[in-house]
């Protein structure tokens, strides 16, 4: 009480040192308030500088007190489980996130049935866990199971079915699904905006959202006016190094790119990659998509060897964090590739987009936008190389696939068609070759 007293200057005056130093031996003599204290200052940066990783520390010490005053099943302990998993996905640690939503939703399901709200939270938290690790149709799957309770038991509109609305939406956009993740976003964002007004934080992360999906609609120009408004009134609300005004900016990059303003784009990403290293840490994967994004920036501005350089070391930084077959690795093995390419290292190119095309594989399916598309820049590679047997062998069986999925006039599909008749006519004439 002394340590609260010192920290909102009640009949003292303020000194927020003095007051750390008191809550925190108090916290350390198992006094759960004060354990709950430092956990809410440190997650929400309140008095302190916010930090996830001793907000953490505090989460796991008060679950592990009201696991011996309580026991495991009772709701106290399963919030503090469920609060330690949101951490591990707000430090990067999603495999540890996904174990620990995994354990509140089985307690939940098995003691408050398939329907309680609690146990629909843990299901859409292990969703969200499904969806980090790069499993977008699990979590697609999982968020709809949410969805259709929630609009059942609560309504279309409850603050709760909008979430997972929200979620839905993200999961969609990540499978190529552009068309039905724009409609939702539009829903959910017209109804969050008139519940709470546009300043209201949720209300910017649903319309920095909306931009994405935009953006991956090819819509850049209103994907970029949108992410504006939406980074403008972050910085104001929330601050300028608050973990969603940077996923914001972060997504102004790629806009940027996509619009052909490298040079913008650069010193955006190279921004908010400074401020993500100071409030995450090197190796947290927002970290490591800045890293990427300055890497993309510098391919667009032809600085091939510095990029090549930037995407090994986003790649062994996800192949630590995420895994070899997260999505976001492999990935980073087709950018390389890529920039591979622009300087006539062929060889290296075709290694890496083989690696990437294996990994696919064994993740995704066989009609999956981004295999299909790590599949097309391998053919690529071997007609580069002169192996044009491969390259006819590899890319004929895709056609189909890529008029199914991108039509027969969409950008892969001509692509892919002019390579695989290109080869044809190598094998036939030889001389042309």
């Amino acid at each position: 009480l002394i340590g609260l007293a010192y920290l909102d200057g009640i009949d003292v005056e303020t000194d927020r040192e003095r007051a750390l130093e008191l809550i925190t031996r108090a916290a350390e003599a198992d006094l759960p308030e004060a354990m709950e204290k430092l956990l809410n200052m440190y997650y929400f940066g309140q008095g302190v500088a916010l930090n996830y990783r001793t907000a953490m520390y505090w989460c796991r010490k008060l679950a592990r007190y009201r696991e011996r005053t309580l026991g495991e099943e009772h709701p106290d302990t399963l919030k503090m489980y469920l609060g330690v998993a949101y951490l591990f996905t707000e430090i990067g640690e999603y495999r540890k996130s996904l174990e620990w939503n995994e354990r509140v939703y089985e307690v939940q399901r098995r003691t408050l049935g398939e329907e309680h709200p609690d146990t629909l939270v843990a299901l859409h938290n292990l969703a969200i866990s499904y969806g980090k690790l790069g499993d977008y149709q699990r979590e697609a799957e999982l968020c709809r199971r949410v969805y259709e309770v929630r609009r059942r038991v609560l309504g279309e509109t409850h603050a709760q079915t909008l979430g997972t609305l929200n979620n839905l939406a993200l999961s969609l956009e990540k499978v190529g699904k552009y068309k039905e993740a724009l409609e939702i976003l539009e829903k959910v964002y017209e109804a969050v905006r008139a519940d709470s007004g546009e300043e209201d934080p949720t209300s910017l992360i649903v319309l920095n959202n909306l931009a994405l999906v935009y953006c991956g609609n090819v819509d850049n120009e209103r994907a970029l006016a949108l992410q504006e408004k939406a980074y403008a009134l972050q910085k104001r609300k929330l601050g300028e190094e608050h973990p969603d005004t940077l996923t914001t900016l972060a997504n102004m990059v790629t806009t940027l790119l996509n619009l052909g303003n490298a040079e913008r784009a650069l010193a955006l990403a190279e921004k908010c990659y400074d401020s993500m290293r100071a409030v995450l840490g090197e190796e947290h994967p927002d970290t490591l998509i800045a890293l990427s994004q300055i890497a993309a920036c510098c391919s667009e501005m032809q600085d091939y060897e510095r990029a090549i350089s930037l995407d090994e070391k986003v790649y062994e930084g996800y192949r630590r964090v995420l895994g070899e077959a997260h999505p976001d690795t492999i990935g980073e093995l087709t950018r390389m590739a890529l920039a591979c390419r622009q300087i006539d290292q062929y060889e290296r190119a075709c290694e890496l987009d083989q690696k990437a095309c294996a990994l696919w594989e064994k993740v995704r399916a066989e009609d999956d936008p981004e295999r299909l598309m790590a599949e097309g820049l391998l053919v690529e590679s071997y007609l580069k190389l002169g192996r044009i047997r491969e390259a006819l062998q590899t890319g004929e069986p895709l056609l189909p696939l890529c008029r199914e999925v991108f039509g027969e006039d969409g950008s892969v599909t001509v692509f892919m068609t002019d390579m695989v008749e290109g080869a044809r006519k190598m094998l036939e004439d030889p001389q042309e070759d």
